[in-house]
């Protein structure tokens, strides 16, 4: 499902290989829940469950997983009931637009989105 008429925030690239990627805070504290990430390329959506810390954080595990290169993600939180606005850096949108890129020798990482 792809949210319609939201506010994005865009993020700056990552990279292919990553082991965590920390996505940004939510209201909803110590709660499990969806992270929809969009391949706005393919159409294919990939969901991970995870449980956002007890400051709202939210993380997922993509080790052993690789973005696809020069592709675009959009990125969404939600529950069974409802999705969340996503905060990073003082932004806030109900989803993120992820831009992907093959880094030259790079290793796989934990990153957190910044925006632009």
């Amino acid at each position: 499902m792809e949210l319609i008429c939201t506010t994005s925030i865009v993020a700056r690239p990552v990279q292919t290989c990553i082991a965590t990627l920390t996505i940004g805070t939510i209201s909803a504290l110590s709660t499990n829940v969806f992270v929809r990430l969009y391949n706005t390329a393919t159409g294919r959506t990939v969901i991970y469950t995870t449980t956002t810390s007890g400051a709202g954080l939210v993380s997922i595990d993509l080790s052993g997983s690789e973005l696809l290169e020069k592709s675009t993600y959009k990125i969404s939180v939600n529950t069974l009931s409802q999705y969340y606005d996503i905060t990073i850096g003082g932004n806030t949108g109900q989803e993120v637009i992820m831009p992907v890129e093959r880094v030259s020798g790079a290793i796989e990482s934990n990153i957190t989105l910044q925006t632009l």
